[in-house]
Protein backbone atom coordinates (compact mmCIF):
# COMPACT_ATOMS: atom_id res chain seq x y z
CA UNK A 1 0.00 0.00 0.00
CA UNK A 2 1.37 3.39 -0.99
CA UNK A 3 -0.18 6.77 -0.27
CA UNK A 4 -0.71 9.10 -3.19
CA UNK A 5 2.30 11.17 -4.24
CA UNK A 6 0.57 13.06 -7.04
CA UNK A 7 -2.87 14.38 -7.88
CA UNK A 8 -5.35 11.69 -8.95
CA UNK A 9 -8.47 13.23 -10.47
CA UNK A 10 -11.60 11.20 -9.68
CA UNK A 11 -14.92 10.90 -11.48
CA UNK A 12 -17.58 12.24 -9.08
CA UNK A 13 -21.34 12.28 -9.44
CA UNK A 14 -22.79 15.22 -7.47
CA UNK A 15 -22.05 15.57 -3.77
CA UNK A 16 -21.50 18.06 -0.93
CA UNK A 17 -18.29 19.99 -0.19
CA UNK A 18 -16.52 20.87 3.05
CA UNK A 19 -13.13 22.18 4.18
CA UNK A 20 -11.20 21.11 7.27
CA UNK A 21 -7.76 21.94 8.70
CA UNK A 22 -4.83 19.79 7.55
CA UNK A 23 -2.38 18.01 9.86
CA UNK A 24 1.16 19.42 10.12
CA UNK A 25 3.85 18.42 7.62
CA UNK A 26 1.70 16.49 5.18
CA UNK A 27 0.05 16.79 1.77
CA UNK A 28 -3.45 15.92 0.65
CA UNK A 29 -3.29 15.25 -3.08
CA UNK A 30 -6.37 15.60 -5.25
CA UNK A 31 -8.32 12.34 -5.07
CA UNK A 32 -6.88 11.31 -1.71
CA UNK A 33 -9.24 9.51 0.64
CA UNK A 34 -8.90 11.78 3.68
CA UNK A 35 -9.06 10.66 7.28
CA UNK A 36 -9.77 12.78 10.33
CA UNK A 37 -7.39 12.34 13.28
CA UNK A 38 -9.62 11.56 16.26
CA UNK A 39 -7.49 13.44 18.78
CA UNK A 40 -7.37 16.72 16.83
CA UNK A 41 -9.88 16.64 13.98
CA UNK A 42 -7.13 17.47 11.47
CA UNK A 43 -7.14 15.91 8.01
CA UNK A 44 -4.45 13.61 6.70
CA UNK A 45 -4.14 10.99 3.96
CA UNK A 46 -6.32 8.25 5.41
CA UNK A 47 -4.65 5.71 7.67
CA UNK A 48 -6.57 2.51 8.47
CA UNK A 49 -8.73 3.18 11.51
CA UNK A 50 -9.22 6.89 10.80
CA UNK A 51 -12.72 8.27 10.47
CA UNK A 52 -13.26 8.74 6.73
CA UNK A 53 -13.88 12.45 6.02
CA UNK A 54 -14.24 12.52 2.22
CA UNK A 55 -12.08 12.79 -0.88
CA UNK A 56 -9.71 15.71 -1.44
CA UNK A 57 -11.10 17.87 -4.26
CA UNK A 58 -7.78 19.62 -4.82
CA UNK A 59 -4.20 19.45 -3.58
CA UNK A 60 -3.59 20.86 -0.08
CA UNK A 61 0.16 21.13 0.56
CA UNK A 62 0.93 21.62 4.24
CA UNK A 63 4.30 19.86 4.05
CA UNK A 64 6.08 22.87 5.58
CA UNK A 65 3.25 24.12 7.77
CA UNK A 66 1.98 23.72 11.31
CA UNK A 67 -1.24 21.89 12.04
CA UNK A 68 -4.24 23.82 10.67
CA UNK A 69 -2.03 26.27 8.74
CA UNK A 70 -4.15 25.47 5.69
CA UNK A 71 -7.48 23.80 5.03
CA UNK A 72 -8.24 20.90 2.72
CA UNK A 73 -11.26 21.08 0.44
CA UNK A 74 -13.26 17.84 0.45
CA UNK A 75 -16.06 16.17 -1.42
CA UNK A 76 -17.77 14.67 1.62
CA UNK A 77 -20.72 12.96 -0.06
CA UNK A 78 -21.77 11.78 -3.48
CA UNK A 79 -20.72 8.99 -5.81
CA UNK A 80 -17.21 8.28 -7.05
CA UNK A 81 -15.61 5.78 -9.40
CA UNK A 82 -12.88 3.81 -7.61
CA UNK A 83 -10.68 0.77 -7.94
CA UNK A 84 -11.89 -1.63 -5.24
CA UNK A 85 -9.91 -4.85 -4.88
CA UNK A 86 -12.01 -7.94 -5.55
CA UNK A 87 -15.18 -6.10 -6.57
CA UNK A 88 -17.44 -8.05 -8.94
CA UNK A 89 -20.85 -7.47 -10.51
CA UNK A 90 -22.73 -9.06 -7.59
CA UNK A 91 -21.21 -6.66 -5.02
CA UNK A 92 -23.72 -3.81 -5.50
CA UNK A 93 -24.77 -2.72 -1.99
CA UNK A 94 -21.66 -4.11 -0.28
CA UNK A 95 -19.74 -1.86 2.15
CA UNK A 96 -16.34 -0.53 1.02
CA UNK A 97 -13.31 0.01 3.28
CA UNK A 98 -10.01 1.87 2.85
CA UNK A 99 -6.72 0.65 4.30
CA UNK A 100 -4.93 3.81 3.18
CA UNK A 101 -5.71 6.86 1.06
CA UNK A 102 -5.78 4.95 -2.24
CA UNK A 103 -6.33 1.26 -1.38
CA UNK A 104 -9.92 0.07 -1.09
CA UNK A 105 -11.52 -3.34 -0.67
CA UNK A 106 -14.65 -5.05 0.64
CA UNK A 107 -13.28 -6.42 3.91
CA UNK A 108 -14.23 -4.82 7.23
CA UNK A 109 -11.01 -6.17 8.77
CA UNK A 110 -8.32 -3.52 9.26
CA UNK A 111 -9.88 -0.70 7.26
CA UNK A 112 -11.96 2.47 7.55
CA UNK A 113 -15.54 2.45 6.28
CA UNK A 114 -16.03 4.63 3.18
CA UNK A 115 -19.41 3.83 1.63
CA UNK A 116 -21.32 1.27 -0.44
CA UNK A 117 -20.94 -0.16 -3.94
CA UNK A 118 -23.50 1.68 -6.05
CA UNK A 119 -22.74 0.45 -9.55
CA UNK A 120 -20.43 -2.09 -11.18
CA UNK A 121 -18.17 -0.79 -13.97
CA UNK A 122 -15.71 -3.62 -14.59
CA UNK A 123 -13.79 -6.21 -12.57
CA UNK A 124 -12.28 -4.32 -9.62
CA UNK A 125 -13.81 -0.96 -10.65
CA UNK A 126 -17.08 0.32 -9.19
CA UNK A 127 -18.97 3.49 -8.39
CA UNK A 128 -19.10 3.98 -4.62
CA UNK A 129 -21.81 6.00 -2.88
CA UNK A 130 -20.33 7.80 0.15
CA UNK A 131 -21.49 10.24 2.82
CA UNK A 132 -18.87 10.93 5.46
CA UNK A 133 -21.35 12.48 7.90
CA UNK A 134 -24.33 10.18 7.56
CA UNK A 135 -23.42 6.71 6.31
CA UNK A 136 -22.71 4.17 9.04
CA UNK A 137 -20.47 1.12 8.88
CA UNK A 138 -22.85 -1.88 9.03
CA UNK A 139 -20.25 -3.71 11.12
CA UNK A 140 -19.56 -0.80 13.50
CA UNK A 141 -20.81 -2.75 16.52
CA UNK A 142 -17.81 -5.08 16.24
CA UNK A 143 -14.65 -3.54 17.64
CA UNK A 144 -12.74 -6.79 17.13
CA UNK A 145 -12.70 -8.02 13.52
CA UNK A 146 -10.62 -10.98 12.46
CA UNK A 147 -9.89 -12.57 9.08
CA UNK A 148 -9.93 -16.38 9.00
CA UNK A 149 -8.14 -18.30 6.23
CA UNK A 150 -7.83 -21.68 8.01
CA UNK A 151 -9.98 -23.94 10.17
CA UNK A 152 -10.80 -22.47 13.59
CA UNK A 153 -12.45 -23.66 16.79
CA UNK A 154 -14.28 -20.95 18.67
CA UNK A 155 -13.98 -20.46 22.43
CA UNK A 156 -15.23 -18.10 25.14
CA UNK A 157 -12.70 -15.42 24.12
CA UNK A 158 -14.41 -15.11 20.74
CA UNK A 159 -17.53 -13.51 22.22
CA UNK A 160 -18.47 -10.29 20.43
CA UNK A 161 -16.09 -10.74 17.49
CA UNK A 162 -16.71 -10.48 13.75
CA UNK A 163 -14.97 -13.23 11.76
CA UNK A 164 -14.49 -12.73 8.01
CA UNK A 165 -13.72 -16.00 6.24
CA UNK A 166 -11.30 -15.36 3.37
CA UNK A 167 -10.63 -18.88 2.02
CA UNK A 168 -12.74 -21.67 0.55
CA UNK A 169 -13.91 -24.69 2.58
CA UNK A 170 -12.82 -23.30 5.96
CA UNK A 171 -14.46 -25.12 8.87
CA UNK A 172 -15.54 -23.11 11.91
CA UNK A 173 -16.12 -25.41 14.88
CA UNK A 174 -18.50 -24.20 17.55
CA UNK A 175 -17.49 -24.50 21.20
CA UNK A 176 -18.97 -27.01 23.61
CA UNK A 177 -22.58 -26.35 24.60
CA UNK A 178 -21.50 -25.15 28.04
CA UNK A 179 -19.33 -22.41 26.49
CA UNK A 180 -21.58 -19.62 25.22
CA UNK A 181 -20.15 -17.74 22.26
CA UNK A 182 -21.98 -14.87 20.59
CA UNK A 183 -20.16 -13.85 17.42
CA UNK A 184 -20.80 -13.25 13.72
CA UNK A 185 -19.26 -15.24 10.88
CA UNK A 186 -19.14 -13.48 7.49
CA UNK A 187 -18.30 -15.08 4.16
CA UNK A 188 -15.65 -12.74 2.74
CA UNK A 189 -15.50 -14.28 -0.73
CA UNK A 190 -17.16 -13.08 -3.91
CA UNK A 191 -20.66 -14.45 -4.50
CA UNK A 192 -20.59 -18.21 -5.12
CA UNK A 193 -16.81 -18.56 -4.90
CA UNK A 194 -16.24 -20.06 -1.47
CA UNK A 195 -18.03 -22.22 1.08
CA UNK A 196 -18.08 -21.65 4.81
CA UNK A 197 -18.70 -24.71 6.97
CA UNK A 198 -19.92 -24.38 10.56
CA UNK A 199 -19.60 -27.54 12.61
CA UNK A 200 -20.86 -28.38 16.12
CA UNK A 201 -18.30 -29.47 18.68
CA UNK A 202 -17.78 -33.22 18.90
CA UNK A 203 -19.53 -34.79 21.88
Amino acid sequence: MTTLAANKPRAYEGGDRNSLPVIASDILYEGTAAGAVDASGHLRPLVAGDRFAGFAEEKADNSAGAAAAIRGRLVESGKIQLAVTGAVITDVGQPVYATDDDTLNLSPVGGSFVGFVHRFISAGVVVVAFDALNYQDPWAAYTVREAIAANKTLDIEDNGKLFVVTADAVIITLPAVATPTNCTILNGGAFGTQAVNISPAAL
